[in-house]
């Protein structure tokens, strides 16, 4: 039987005082530009290092490669291009998105074709063996590319196959990934000026809690936790979506609601 949220399982996740609260409480006042980790020039000695694991890792030892794309994602060289490209054409999901965030720090901005076959990838559900559902931690990284050299074409399929569900699906929203999803997709619709993003980003901007915490169709605690703190980790994000969207700066969700409700026609 599904356990439901009940008062104790609030309290144990913060959200009690969600219940008596009004639904325009903050996590924060001002728009927030979602930013990606600076990356610096690898040094000769980084370099070298670098390669010779990717040597060392050959064709069969997926996790050191991993490993090594992954630091290529904080470093940036001409010569990491060659192994970058290898990696985008990786069979292997881990390597495959390593490969995708160090094409993102190397300024690799030609790689659309590729970027989008992982995307697909993305998309394609794991074995049960492997936990089963999409691999959302390689649709983030995917959706941060077209993000970080606004690349148009996406958008409808990053919202309505990416974003929304999270907020309806409770093994989505519980993964580790999601936190990254929120901020990579929000940075994109506001780059792209996607307006129909707009009504599923204002819901985002009231605090999250159960409208029926007895209800057997709630979601559990851990839902609601996670939901919550990634509300207070982007909400700022999605102001800034709005504002970048929308040229307005609205400091409640009930202004914001209204706001939609009166420009219905340009969701459309």
């Amino acid at each position: 039987m599904r356990t439901t949220v009940t008062i104790l399982g609030l309290m144990a996740v913060g959200l009690l005082t969600l219940l008596v609260h009004p639904p325009d409480a903050s996590a924060g006042n001002e728009p927030e530009e979602p930013t990606l980790e600076a990356v610096l020039p690898a040094t000769d000695d980084e370099v070298t290092q670098l390669l010779d694991a990717v040597e060392k890792a050959g064709k069969k030892d997926t996790e050191l490669l991993a490993a090594a794309l992954h630091d290529m994602g904080r470093r940036s060289h001409e010569k990491f291009v060659p192994v970058i490209l290898a990696g985008l054409a990786s069979k292997n999901a881990r390597v495959l998105e390593s490969a995708v965030l160090a094409a993102v720090a190397n300024g690799m901005h030609d790689q659309e074709k590729a970027i989008k076959k992982a995307f697909k990838r993305a998309e394609k559900k794991k074995p049960k063996s492997q936990g089963g559902g999409i691999n959302g931690s390689l649709g983030a990284a995917c959706i941060t590319y077209f993000a970080k050299f606004a690349i148009e074409g996406h958008e409808e399929k990053v919202l309505e196959d990416h974003f929304r569900p999270l907020y309806t699906n409770e093994r989505r929203m519980t993964a580790s990934w999601a936190p990254g999803l929120v901020k990579s997709a929000t940075m994109y619709f506001g780059k792209m000026k996607y307006m129909k993003s707009v009504p599923m980003l204002v819901a985002q901007i009231r605090e999250p809690y159960p409208e029926n915490p007895n209800s057997e169709n709630n979601p559990p605690a851990s839902y609601w936790e996670k939901r919550y703190k990634i509300w207070q980790e982007t909400e700022g994000y999605i102001r800034w979506a709005l504002k970048e969207i929308t040229g307005n700066e609205f400091r409640t969700h009930r202004e914001w609601k209204a706001w939609v409700s009166a420009n219905k026609k340009l969701f459309k």
